[in-house]
């Protein structure tokens, strides 16, 4: 029973399919009959729209029919075969193309909140719901990749080949500033369909740069401030979007996405109030902080001074543990800014590369603490980046590089590396704060420390500053230098008029600088820092730099002018360093200068190794550009070929008024109408033991008058003019004081009125023998 049911059954669905088939087949006739007909109507004279139109009508599906159509169809006009086989293409493409084109149109008016759909030859890309689809024109969806993209922007490197950049989000994940390419890297293993894949993501990003009014932002390569401030902290409503290359770049402009905080003046006065108590509770002296704070807070305008004043120095805290340099860094050049979590280690910071990193990340300071790299590549690292913001270049690829200016401040807490500052070139490049005593536990100052960290104290900096160009920084140091009325102004005015300079290269520009900072924080923070010593500590700092490589070099010369290699007692005075003596050339009779070769220069570094730094001198014309750099007659010194006993050497020529002048030269300027800042250099010489003074015996004994004969039959003949380096070292002490003090009754430091200087020295070495 049921057997004869099931062919029952069977039997009616295949009387149904007998039925559909022919119904299908009388349709398929009627398609055909028509086609025929409008075949036979074409001729030669037909027109191209006419021929398009029934063309258009072949099925594609029946390659038989079409090729009788095509048959016939040449046949009527005459055209050749493969030309209607071309057409018959052309025509089903417009058709299909039309077809995609109100389907497109039509999902694009129904869609959904947040579905795009953009075309991709004869397809359409659905993207959206986490997922990117494609639809064929039989509306079958095909994934492609298991993430869909919300666009936002782009952005156009320039510098790198114009390469396009785009700022989306996936998955809720914010991406900054990606390149396409970039972006395949990342979501490769979310592609589906390999090739055809990432043709399909690439159409989008694509498509959706070409609507209009899709934002195009300009680029920028610096974070901080150039000429006004660059920050991430509104990118859809920026004009500008800041483009990355390393990843410190990126992780310092995501943390500097959260530095910025709208506070209301009541809690800016809370925040004030807290700063100035940790101020207050800070245990290092007065002074020394005042120019930390001010240098930190004045930092993030480096590029400013580098075109002004082409100099921003570094901040370098050496000195005891356990004196409160690290945690004072910390905050106020980490926290205060909230653009690193911690500083950089030294260890880190000795590899070039990490540190060439850290230097172009953004114009905000980096912390490096305990930095003990003393790597030739690395300190001429730091000196360049002093006084000018160079271009950091890496090569990406075969064909491209990136660049970026290096722009950060550095700010060093190191034991060891004011030792490579010390010199005349490097001297004006850095800050150099020794610290001499420990701090003590204070549990409030660490609570106020806590508590101030979590909030945004560039805030309040960035609210005063935000309009801030370049010129109004300028007339904000304007206002700052008279900051105290006409005290400040006053100095100002006597810096510009006196030569310190000579003595202190850039000091007044240094001097600036901490004056901007100070004045910064009373306009931001209402906090009066001490400014009482401030001219002063920034000479303490330079004590042992421009003065001390000239006094030595000087001391050295005057030493080996006395040297006889034939006298006992002057091998065995100067036998730890000197077994060469300094020549000098005479024309006529007379001193023209003195000849400072290769092996003065040997002898010279073990001089300093005896009674300096230990610093070596690797070249003449090394040593002879710090020598110059610190003297105010540049004309002095010069290096090249000189014949010297007949015979051409290479040598550094040395005029006879350098040797016999030493470091200070005759100023003009009235040191005694600066009450204040004559105080300053008389106590920063001493305690630098630059000026020792002597006592009232020695001090008549160097005012007596001296043939000046004796002097110069002395310098013809090169006479033996045994002397002992203490001696040598007196007599610069006692004349530096005398010219620092402008006493018209000292003997002048020049040779042009008292040519007396060696035979001094003679005389009194020579009673002293006798």
């Amino acid at each position: 029973m049921e057997i004869t049911n099931k062919k029952q059954k069977n039997g009616e669905l295949y009387e149904k399919d007998q039925v559909i088939e022919k119904t299908e087949e009388n349709i398929n006739r009627k398609i055909i009959s028509a086609l025929e007909e409008k075949v036979k109507g074409l001729s030669e004279t037909s027109k191209q729209e006419n021929l398009e139109s029934v063309l258009s009508e072949i099925p594609v599906s029946d390659i038989i029919l079409e090729n009788r159509m095509i048959r016939d169809i040449k046949k009527k006009t005459n055209i050749p075969i493969n030309y209607l086989r071309k057409l018959l293409i052309d025509v089903r493409n417009k058709n299909r193309v039309n077809i995609v084109n109100r389907k497109f149109v039509s999902l694009r008016k129904n869609a959904n909140k947040g579905i795009e759909y953009f075309k991709f030859n004869d397809l359409i890309i659905e993207n959206g719901n986490d997922e990117i689809l494609v639809i064929d024109n039989n509306k079958i969806k095909t994934k492609i990749a298991d993430f869909s993209v919300d666009i936002l922007f782009k952005t156009i490197d320039v510098q790198n080949n114009d390469v396009e950049l785009f700022t989306f989000y996936v998955k809720k994940t914010y991406f900054y500033n990606i390149s396409i390419s970039r972006f395949m890297k990342i979501f490769k293993d979310k592609l589906y369909k390999e090739s055809f894949g990432r043709d399909i993501v690439k159409n989008v990003f694509n498509e959706k740069s070409k609507e209009p009014n899709f934002p195009v932002k300009q680029g920028k390569y610096i974070l901080g401030f150039d000429d006004g401030w660059i920050l991430p902290l509104d990118d859809i409503n920026n004009d500008y979007s800041i483009i990355c290359h390393t990843d410190e770049q990126m992780n310092v402009l995501k943390k500097c996405r959260k530095m910025y905080v709208e506070y209301s003046p009541n809690e800016k006065k809370i925040i004030q109030k807290q700063l100035k108590e940790m101020i207050k509770r800070t245990q290092i002296p007065k002074g020394q902080l005042t120019i930390i704070l001010a240098y930190c807070i004045i930092a993030p305008f480096r590029s400013f001074f580098i075109k002004n004043f082409f100099l921003f120095p570094h901040l370098i805290l050496e000195g005891v543990t356990r004196a409160g340099k690290s945690s004072l860094l910390d905050f106020f050049g980490n926290d205060f800014y909230g653009h690193y979590d911690n500083h950089m280690s030294g260890g880190t910071a000795s590899s070039p590369a990490r540190l060439e990193d850290a230097l172009t990340a953004s114009t905000f300071p980096r912390v490096i603490d305990e930095f003990t790299d003393d790597k030739e590549i690395t300190i001429n690292l730091l000196k360049e980046l002093a006084t000018s913001s160079s271009d950091y270049k890496r090569k990406t690829s075969a064909i491209q590089q990136i660049s970026r200016p290096k722009i950060t401040p550095i700010i060093i807490s190191s034991n060891k590396l004011g030792n490579y500052f010390k010199d005349a070139a490097n001297n004006a490049r850095a800050i150099v704060l020794n610290f001499t005593t420990t701090a003590s536990t204070d549990m409030r100052w660490g609570d106020l420390k806590r508590t101030l960290k979590s909030k945004k104290l560039f805030s309040l900096v960035y609210d005063y500053t935000k309009n801030w160009r370049n010129d109004d920084i300028q007339d904000f140091i304007n206002e700052a230098i008279g900051i105290k009325g006409k005290s400040v102004k006053q100095i100002m005015k006597k810096l510009l008029k006196t030569k310190i300079e000579i003595q202190y290269p850039r000091i007044i520009e240094m001097y600036k600088i901490i004056m901007a900072g100070v004045y910064l924080y009373k306009k931001v923070f209402d906090i009066e820092l001490d400014i009482k010593n401030t001219l002063l500590i920034l000479m303490k700092s330079r004590r042992k730099t421009l003065e001390t490589l000239l006094e030595k070099f000087v001391t050295f010369c005057r030493a080996a002018i006395a040297y006889n290699p034939t006298d006992s007692s002057s091998i065995s005075r100067y036998y730890r360093y000197l077994d060469h003596r300094l020549e000098a050339k005479v024309k006529k009779g007379n001193l023209i200068s003195y000849v400072f070769t290769s092996n003065n220069l040997a002898n010279f570094n073990q001089y300093l190794i005896k009674f300096g730094d230990g610093k070596k001198y690797s070249s003449l014309l090394e040593l002879s550009e710090l020598l110059i750099i610190g003297c105010q007659n540049k004309k002095l010194i010069k290096t090249g070929t000189v014949y010297l006993n007949k015979e051409r050497v290479w040598a550094m020529s040395i005029e006879k008024e350098f040797i016999e002048n030493g470091i200070v030269e005759k100023s003009r300027a009235n040191l005694t109408d600066l009450t204040h800042l004559r105080e300053e250099f008389l106590n920063t010489m001493k305690k630098s033991s630059f000026i020792t003074l002597q006592d009232e015996k020695y001090n008549k004994k160097m005012k007596k008058k001296i043939d000046d004969e004796d002097l110069k039959k002395a310098e013809v003949t090169n006479q033996d003019l045994t002397v002992d380096e203490s001696e040598i070292k007196k007599k610069m002490n006692l004349e530096a004081e005398h010219a620092l003090k402008n006493d018209p009754n000292s003997p002048e430091f020049n040779l042009g009125k008292d040519n007396n200087n060696l035979d001094k020295i003679k005389k009194k070495t020579s009673k002293k023998n006798d």
